[in-house]
């Protein structure tokens, strides 16, 4: 939905290679298609209506290639409504529910459909209300158990986003963070619906597309969407400021900005590796080196709850239940409502004789899943 703006683009810019650019367009709308996400196709329709109503009252006359422009959609449509002759490959697979165009349309109307969207946005407005200056960056996932009420959290996970990213913005940098973020929006978008390029329009009509699919899904926490994101908002900006001069003070900050991007993506790239290494030794139940790798890992920083998790688990699993009980009790501040996280705990505490403190986070982490479990 964020290119297939610019792909149209294309089709009305070229004339010579317009079919090449429709058969481009024929496979982003197809792939789409095959995603069958809702919130996705509702982003794009919407985008591209808005688009319309631009281009019909804009002074600028675009020249749109119907012809190739009709084709690009029925075949898009056709090869995406193809159902998946696979079996579910994993947890990104199309949802079984929604194996068809129609099946996918109906799920809106039947139960369930939201898939607990709306109770997650429901306990996001508690915490919202509660906390409106944030949580913290990265701390909604690990708030957000106490707010549930044994609905959606269960023993071996709970959910990491509440499915909208206007209201996981609000939760964890305030409404001060969320009216920043909108301000950004509107400054791009004025930029591109008034800007004299008509690939500045394209890229207001991406921005309207993922600004419409941010309210169902969590496209801030995906890797190519945000790349997108902030290349539409760098053409946006660049149409701004052609005719203006970039001070010392706008190169200093970039340069600032960039130089603490680095040195934090190395840090994230070190723990990553070290938690991949851990992985191996984990499968042939070498609990030793996953203590090692984990450790490791964590001296780099706290970006993943996994590493937590299996540092823990690794040196309840060798027998280690001291070494286990400093690591969850220096630890403990940060996960104060993780099941798994809690269940270690307690069985570091009761393995070194803790039974009554024990008892008291096993009651915590069976206080917050939604079914009886083993925590019992």
């Amino acid at each position: 939905i964020q290119t297939i703006p610019f792909a149209i683009y294309f089709l009305t810019r070229s004339t010579a290679s317009v079919y090449r650019w429709a058969a481009v367009l024929t496979l982003l709308l197809a792939f789409l298609v095959q995603t069958r996400s809702r919130g996705a196709w509702l982003g794009l329709l919407i985008a591209i209506v808005v688009g319309f109503i631009v281009v019909r009252f804009s002074p600028t006359v675009i020249r749109i290639p119907r012809k190739a422009l009709a084709i690009s959609l029925v075949l898009g449509v056709l090869l995406g409504a193809i159902p998946p002759q696979t079996g579910k490959l994993g947890p990104q697979d199309i949802d079984e529910k929604k194996t068809t165009i129609s099946d996918t349309i109906g799920s809106v109307l039947s139960d369930g459909g939201d898939r607990g969207r709306t109770m997650l946005w429901k306990r996001t407005l508690e915490m919202i209300v509660d906390q409106p200056f944030g949580v913290g960056l990265g701390n909604w996932a690990i708030q957000y158990p106490r707010y549930d009420s044994g609905t959606l959290v269960t023993f071996h996970g709970a959910p990491a986003r509440p499915h909208n990213d206007y209201l996981w913005i609000a939760s964890e940098s305030g409404i001060v963070g969320l009216g920043i973020f909108i301000w950004l929006l509107a400054v791009a978008l004025r930029a591109g619906i008034r800007g004299d390029r008509d690939i500045a329009l394209a890229a207001a009509i991406s921005l309207v597309a993922l600004m419409v699919h941010s309210c169902f899904s969590f496209p801030r926490d995906r890797a190519t969407p945000t790349l997108i994101f902030w290349f539409v908002l760098g053409i946006l900006g660049s149409d701004r400021q052609r005719a203006k001069n970039v001070n010392r003070l706008q190169w200093l900050t970039a340069a600032v900005v960039m130089g603490v991007s680095v040195l934090l993506s190395a840090r994230l790239f070190s723990f990553e590796s070290h938690l991949h290494h851990a992985r191996a030794p984990e499968q042939a139940g070498d609990w030793k080196e996953v203590a090692r790798h984990t450790s490791l890992a964590l001296e780099t920083g706290r970006f993943h709850s996994e590493a937590i998790h299996l540092h823990g688990y690794a040196l309840n699993a060798q027998g280690d239940f001291e070494g286990a009980l400093a690591h969850y009790s220096g630890d403990a501040h940060r996960r104060p409502h993780d099941v798994q996280f809690l269940n270690g705990y307690a069985i570091a505490l009761q393995n070194t004789g803790n039974h009554t403190e024990a008892i008291a986070q096993y009651q915590h982490a069976r206080d917050l899943v939604a079914t009886s479990t083993d925590l019992d």
